[in-house]
């Protein structure tokens, strides 16, 4: 049978050679739409092997085709797609030219790579980037948070829901110094502060800068660069009026159950018994606790309740006009946010109002000028305590406490009469903010190509203006105790720590401006493309506040200085001004589009720093080689269309110090007494000891990565790789000077610490048949380490910082709960250690239990790990989109140690003598045991994964509705979440819980465009 078998394939061989298969040719040039060659163009039939780059000239040739028909197809970084069906006929040659357009600069396919934009295909470093559609698909209106579990290499962490604070921290490739670690933030190429509160409705583009890509920026790039550009005009096509409106229903994430009366004060007997002490309460009280059956001396109080709504209203409208002609185009938009808060008062809100303009205006052939303008006010209104300080109260108000009697009088509520219930409303005081933003760009571009093609020239000028007015306003008011004596209801000032009105308030003014000028030039000779720029910037600020204090206010009606009294009034005020110079530049050379390299050099100078020491020079180099595009590659491009191998190297800065530290300080708050009638002279007093060597950071990072797209985006990859280095990290020798020498010594450059990780993402995007879906992922790691931080020599190691991660945890080491009496007469114990207590562990072996046994446990809140993956789905108009966030490698801390109210589950799930295998110890008291003392007992695994946000929407067609689009959609964040922590978010940025929670989101919208 093999025999036979072969002679048949022997014969088919004989006969394919002996009859060759008929072919032919395919030819033809590949230009732009100025008909100029394209050098290194792809050509390919789709389903084959058979492909050919375009030479010098723009010309290519296919050969020994079999006959047939193709897909003959055109593809170019920075170019749409060509696609021809052709049929190859034998022995002829068939003649086809091709014109490629190029595709439209928008924020998903383009990335703004410093002071410059590049194509993606061309970029050489780390660099992750989201367009504003995919931002708007977020019911988030702090632009952060909605970033969080969408990008790799960034690690942001929600930290609390208050309408308008912010509360979000935001790190790029983690945490890699002891000093500051905010990212540079860049709109519209001008340096701000801060890019939380931008309508997402605005935005075109986020650009993350991880590696040498953040270099041009110098002496700030050390902790990443976020690039962030705001939509503009369209110089073709028809206007468009696009209107959005939301209205969402928050809540919170998680907060605990607390105790409840008949709990509370059967949780204190018990800690009473187990100290010693006479308990605090008799059984006729427990009882009446338990049966509700005396609320007004025996109440049951959910302060938790009692405080805070089920749910706050907020409102989102935003109106925008884009379009434009050949001279002209234009983006303008108004944006109003309005927000409330979660308390039951109803008294805290946010309100925010914005409106943008950018326009740029064709003047001649040859130049270009546009302005970018943005304003916004922020109005915010909430209680007189701050956010931790009324947490405080709530949980520390115990539950039989009366929030309000039944005849509607409030009552005590809490220590001192600090009733929470009062205190989160007017009636208590208020603090209010207005903040008025400027923010202003005018720039040009000059072509220069009548001295020589690709040349030019552009600047611009940035001015912005920052006016925030403030003011705290505490009231008087009373509040009522119940006497059962008298049957009455004794009145009892409620507690503001004064006993008058007081009204706080203060002016501030920022300014800044910046002045930019750039000469750009690229240029290609073949397969040879140049490009580069040299620049000059000029950024000055200012700062100046006016502070104010008057008590003894005549009306909480007329809430002005004027109506205050002359006893112990105040008023002061202060400035502060700093500037920056910079020159800077980067060549480029790219190579047929498959060899790329980048050098950027910068070099700046700052007012932070002393004379010989205010410049810095801070280089960086990139290449990029696709692999893909090489000769031998064009046998799997049917199936491999694009593989770029990159990396880098960079010396960047980090100079967010406090100014002038290299000069002395004073502070006119000391005074001599002088004369024979005794006169007080107020004297500067010296508050620093200056270091004129001081200078920046110095961060050294290497990064290499690859690019991989398969199947024409079936699959794509981005895998990265860094390691950073950050030296002279700002620290001081104190920990090595004796306490007894008294020296205060200055901040000195010598701190060290490294830092590496990797980053992965992942995306497969497929259409079968009208369904069209979407997979992706992201991964995100990274270890720091600090290599110095002068640290005392005697420190044992178990409580050494260097060698080991920053934000660790000192606490006692433990080993559960001590179960039996024989089992603490057989260790190591703390003095009057009883079973249900936490076992302490003898760290240091010198047989007792106290502070020398603290450890340093290497975690902390700031996780290690991040990770994000995102699913969705359309079918005919109609969309499902999911995105799951989380985060692992992170502890936090949640102990209570106070006399107040605590969480249910320290009850329930506590030791007793029948139940022995609990949870959490035996009652407690603050400062009686060491179960109130930080131990790793208390420390919880903050990993969490999150369904972040879910949205359905639908698009109806527009022959149905008659215009553009309309598109209503229901979206929902922070749904469900799965973590170790059941009673607390597991982003908790408190130890006791005492922070405005984050937020549940249910969100229902439209989107009209005319």
């Amino acid at each position: 049978m093999k025999k036979t078998f072969l002679v048949v394939i022997s014969i088919m061989l004989i006969f394919i050679l002996a009859y060759p298969q008929e072919t032919g040719n395919v030819a033809g040039y590949v230009t732009d739409s100025d008909e100029e060659p394209l050098t290194g163009v792809n050509i390919t039939l789709e389903g084959t092997s058979y492909g050919s780059p375009t030479d010098e000239e723009g010309y290519f040739m296919i050969t020994d085709i079999p006959v047939g028909d193709y897909t003959l197809k055109a593809t170019f970084i920075g170019y749409k797609q060509v696609l021809r069906e052709i049929s190859i006929r034998a022995d002829e040659t068939i003649q086809t030219n091709i014109t490629m357009e190029q595709t439209e600069i928008r924020g998903e396919e383009v990335v703004a790579y410093g002071y410059r934009v590049k194509e993606r295909g061309e970029v050489t470093g780390s660099v992750t980037n989201i367009g504003g559609d995919e931002l708007e698909a977020t019911t988030q209106m702090d632009l952060t948070k909605s970033l969080q579990g969408k990008m790799p290499g960034v690690v942001i962490s929600d930290r609390g829901g208050e309408p308008g604070s912010g509360q979000s921290s935001i790190f790029i490739r983690g945490k890699s110094t002891l000093g500051n670690n905010q990212p540079l933030i860049v709109i519209d190429g001008v340096p701000r502060e801060s890019f939380s509160h931008i309508s997402p409705n605005d935005v075109e583009s986020i650009n993350i800068l991880k590696d040498a890509s953040a270099a041009i920026y110098g002496a700030r790039a050390a902790n990443g660069v976020i690039v962030i550009t705001t939509k503009q005009g369209e110089r073709a096509g028809k206007d468009r009026i696009r209107f959005t409106s939301n209205y969402t229903l928050s809540s919170f994430t998680r907060v605990p159950e607390m105790m409840s009366s008949y709990q509370h004060s059967k949780y204190m007997n018990e800690a009473d018994e187990r100290a010693g002490n006479a308990k605090t309460w008799t059984q006729e009280d427990l009882e009446k606790f338990k049966s509700g059956s005396s609320p007004l001396t025996h109440p049951n109080t959910d302060m938790y309740k009692s405080v805070f709504k089920d749910y706050a209203p907020e409102q989102h409208y935003n109106l925008s006009l884009l379009g434009g002609n050949e001279r002209l185009r234009y983006y303008l938009s108004g944006d109003l946010l309005m927000q409330n808060g979660m308390y039951e008062a109803d008294d805290m809100d946010y309100n925010q109002y914005q409106i943008r303009a950018n326009i740029d205006a064709k003047v001649t052939e040859n130049l270009n000028i546009g302005t970018n303008l943005s304003g916004r006010v922020e109005k915010t209104h909430r209680p007189s305590y701050g956010e931790e300080d009324l947490f405080e109260l709530v949980q520390r108000s115990q539950p039989y406490r009366v929030d309000w009697y039944p005849n509607g009088l409030p009552g005590y509520g809490g220590e001192n009469g600090q009733n929470p219930v009062m205190i989160s409303g007017d009636e208590a005081g208020w603090e209010e903010t207005t903040n008025k933003i400027l923010h202003s760009k005018f720039s040009f571009r000059y072509d220069l190509g009548w001295l020589t093609k690709g040349l030019d020239i552009n600047g611009y000028s940035a001015f912005d203006f920052e006016i925030p007015n403030w003011k705290h306003f505490n009231n008087v008011w009373e509040v009522y105790n119940y006497n059962p004596s008298t049957e009455e209801y004794e009145e009892n000032p409620g507690y503001s720590g004064v006993n008058s009105r007081t009204l706080a308030q203060s002016n501030e003014v920022t300014t800044e401006q910046l002045h930019h000028i750039q000469l750009n030039y690229e240029r290609t000779f073949g397969k040879h493309t140049f490009d580069g720029f040299a620049a000059y910037e000029q950024q000055e600020g200012d700062w100046q506040n006016l502070y104010a204090y008057r008590r003894d206010l005549v009306s909480e009606e007329l809430v002005q200085l004027f109506t205050g009294g002359t006893d112990q009034r105040d008023n002061s005020g202060s400035a502060d001004e700093w500037g920056r110079v910079n020159y800077f530049g980067s060549v480029g050379y790219d190579f047929a589009k498959k060899y790329m390299i980048d050098f950027t050099l910068r070099h700046d100078g700052s007012s932070n720093f002393a004379e010989g020491e205010k410049f810095g020079t801070f280089p960086g180099v990139s290449a990029g080689w696709n692999i893909s595009e090489e000769s031998f590659m064009y046998g799997f491009r049917d199936w491999l269309t694009n593989l770029k191998l990159r990396a880098s190297w960079a010396k960047m800065g980090n100079d967010r110090i406090p100014n002038f530290q290299y000069l002395n300080k004073y502070d006119l708050s000391g005074y001599y007494i002088f004369g024979e009638d005794p006169v007080r002279v107020n004297t500067f007093v010296n508050t620093n000891t200056a270091n004129p060597n001081i200078t920046w950071e110095e961060s050294y990072i290497t990064n290499v990565g690859f690019d991989l797209n398969l199947w024409d985006g079936l699959l794509t990859m981005n895998l990265d790789y860094f390691d950073e280095k950050r030296r002279q990290i700002l620290i001081t020798r104190s920990e090595s000077v004796p306490d007894y020498t008294a020296l205060e010594l200055p901040e000195e450059n010598l701190g060290k610490v490294d830092n590496r990780g990797i980053e992965l993402q992942l995306g497969h995007n497929n259409t079968i048949g009208e369904i069209t879906y979407s997979v992706g992922g992201n991964f995100t790691y990274n270890h720091n380490e600090i290599v110095y931080m002068d640290e005392p020599q005697d420190v044992p190691d178990y409580r050494e910082k260097e060698g080991h991660p920053m934000d660790s945890w000192v606490v006692y080491k433990t080993d559960g709960i001590y179960e039996t009496q024989e089992e603490i007469d057989n260790s190591v114990h703390h003095q009057g250690a009883q079973p249900g207590d936490i076992k302490i562990i003898d760290m240091n072996g010198d047989g007792k239990i106290d502070g020398d046994d603290m450890y340093r446990k290497y975690t902390s809140p700031i996780p290690e790990i991040q990770f994000g993956f995102n699913v969705g789905i359309e079918y005919k108009g109609l969309q499902v989109n999911a995105l799951f966030q989380g985060q692992a490698k992170a502890e936090t801390m949640i102990l209570f140690t106070d006399l107040g109210n605590r969480p249910e589950y320290l009850f329930t799930n506590r030791w007793t003598e029948d139940n022995r295998n609990a949870d959490y110890p035996a009652p407690y008291r603050r400062g009686t045991t060491y179960n109130a003392q930080p131990s790793d007992f208390w420390l919880y695994d903050a990993s969490f994964l999150r369904l972040k946000n879910l949205e359905i929407a639908y698009n109806l067609p527009e022959k149905l509705v008659g215009f553009n689009g309309l598109r209503v959609y229901l979206r929902g964040t922070n749904l469900w979440t799965l973590s170790e922590i059941d009673h607390f978010d597991p982003e908790i940025n408190s130890t006791m819980g005492r922070y405005y929670p984050q937020l549940k989101r249910i969100t229902s919208g439209l989107s009209i465009t005319f």
